[in-house]
């Protein structure tokens, strides 16, 4: 299998289950991991949000979809990625990717999230994916940059953050050819038509 990047390992994603609880909260609780994101989430929140994360999965077409980064042949836990807010009027959905320390050395963004951006475009719903990020996190727009999101200087749905970015990646210029080495696996797609 061709590689993304001479230091990337090859990931695949599968959905998130029950079993990944610890991975969560080890993503959302971590000050180092969370400092572009938001406030560190409490144990206690973590467990909250956990719980509703799994109960809403899957129930719309493209949000809430939720996968664990593994390393492919060691399926080592590097991350996790997914999808959230659907703007029905613009058809688009935002993604995100959170990766341990060892996903952020291991150069395993890429994969991930071009695999997941592939996953989603499988949708017929969906003609645009992008990504909010914060003002400064150079390594986030580094990431989207690699998986051909561009600058988006148009603002949908109300009124920018003056402290954050929007990039995106449009059906029409997605480019298959720049496959990840990256799979999804285990997803039934009849739960998501």
């Amino acid at each position: 299998m061709k590689s993304f990047s001479r230091k990337a390992r090859s990931v695949r994603l599968r959905p998130m289950m029950q079993s990944d609880e610890a991975l969560f909260h080890t993503l959302y609780t971590d000050p180092e991991t969370m400092r572009f994101v938001g406030a560190p989430w409490t144990p206690a929140e973590a467990v909250e949000r956990f719980r509703a994360t799994l109960c809403r999965r899957g129930k719309t077409v493209v949000t809430d979809r939720f996968f664990v980064i593994e390393e492919k042949s060691s399926r080592e836990a590097m991350g996790i990625c997914g999808s959230s807010h659907y703007d029905r009027a613009n058809m688009r959905v935002e993604v995100g990717v959170m990766l341990l320390p060892l996903g952020r050395r291991a150069g395993v963004g890429r994969g991930a999230l071009m695999a997941l951006v592939d996953h989603l475009f499988e949708e017929q719903l969906l003609v645009e994916v992008y990504a909010r990020i914060v003002a400064g996190h150079s390594a986030a727009e580094n990431l989207v940059k690699r998986a051909s999101f561009l600058l988006d200087m148009v603002v949908r749905g109300g009124e920018r953050d003056v402290g954050e970015r929007q990039w995106s990646v449009h059906r029409s210029t997605w480019r298959a050819s720049q496959r990840p080495a990256a799979e999804v696996i285990d997803v039934q797609r009849d739960r998501f038509s």
